[in-house]
């Protein structure tokens, strides 16, 4: 992951002056941020989830740290804002689902989604019914004639697939091609930037 940001962030100009590993479930990033203090960057950019990046941010408030912090879609989970509360606001993030998009198909995937559970769908439940959705219309493509190879090569065709996390193509590695939406934490809640 830090290759696949540091490499093009640099082609494109950009200058990293720190980085950091550390363990999921790391309780004190104290001496993590005071390290970035030091270093003075104009941002932050993390690869945490949720739960890591809630103790971060609080800790960050707590040392009273003011950098803008960008993260990825491991990062969105209304948790993270649960957890972290106001230390949240301002957190930029690239997510693969939003479920207050107003889309009518991911409204309506969000509706049948809060019949059964409490919460509003993350990406992963969001990522696994495009999935299926994609499966689905390449079996279709593929009938009357359906094999492996023909589903196979129906699947790699696929190209902007309407889902709910977004347009879905693929390259010619079978890496799936996905436009990422932007979003920032904006009064206790994950808002779309356009």
């Amino acid at each position: 992951m830090v290759k696949g940001f540091e490499t093009p962030f640099k082609a494109a100009g950009g200058e990293v002056v720190y980085t950091e590993f550390f363990n999921r479930g790391l309780a004190d990033f104290r001496s993590i941020i005071t390290k970035i203090a030091d270093q003075k960057p104009d941002a932050v950019y993390t690869g945490f989830f949720y739960e890591d990046g809630a103790q971060f941010l609080k800790q960050m408030k707590q040392l009273d740290v003011s950098i803008p912090i960008y993260s990825t879609s491991a990062a969105y989970n209304d948790k993270l804002i649960e957890l972290a509360g106001d230390a949240s606001e301002g957190m930029f993030l690239t997510v693969t689902f939003l479920p207050n998009r107003e889309e009518p198909h991911v409204q309506e995937f969000v509706a049948e989604w809060k019949k059964t559970h409490d919460l509003a769908p993350g990406q992963f439940p969001a990522q696994a019914y495009d999935a299926v959705n994609i499966m689905l219309d390449a079996i279709a493509k593929a009938y009357p004639d359906l094999t492996r190879e023909s589903l196979r090569d129906a699947v790699a065709e696929t190209k902007d697939f309407p889902g709910v996390t977004g347009d879905t193509s693929f390259d010619e590695n079978g890496e799936p091609e996905k436009s990422l939406a932007k979003a920032t934490v904006k009064d206790g809640a994950f808002v779309e930037m356009k």
